[in-house]
């Protein structure tokens, strides 16, 4: 059985994740306007890509099966997912572009859709992505 958890998408916008105005390398962002493509991949470029590749090989797999899971699948609903948590910008207009916008930052032009998705079991586990790191 294979498993897949959310929380790891979570884990990949970290940077971005409860700084409030405590982060001068997010200020620049506060203002995006989250209906603009150029302006979202820019700040995930600058702020998420350089956390992320910094990750150990174990999450950085993880977190890529997670996302391509939950855009492959629509079992997330994105909007909400993205709502709750305290990220350091405006919500985006449509959370599902977000998160296609992440991917292309992260993996380029490699699709996200994962072909065996049906074999994958939902295990949303906060504490899996904590043990990871260990």
């Amino acid at each position: 059985m294979k498993f897949v958890n959310k929380y790891f998408i979570a884990d990949i916008l970290s940077p971005l994740q409860g700084l409030g105005d405590s982060n001068d390398e997010s200020l620049p962002y506060y203002h995006i306007n989250p209906g603009k493509k150029e302006q979202v991949v820019e700040m995930l470029a600058n702020l998420v890509r350089p956390d992320f590749l910094n990750k150990t090989e174990l999450i950085k797999k993880k977190s890529k099966l997670a996302l391509s899971y939950y855009l492959t699948t629509d079992k997330l609903d994105f909007q909400s997912f993205y709502n709750s948590y305290l990220y350091t910008h405006p919500p985006p207009l449509n959370a599902k572009d977000y998160y296609i916008w992440l991917w292309e930052v992260l993996f380029g032009n490699e699709s996200y859709i994962l072909g065996d998705a049906d074999e994958y079991v939902e295990k949303n586990d906060p504490n899996e992505v904590l043990n990871s790191y260990f």
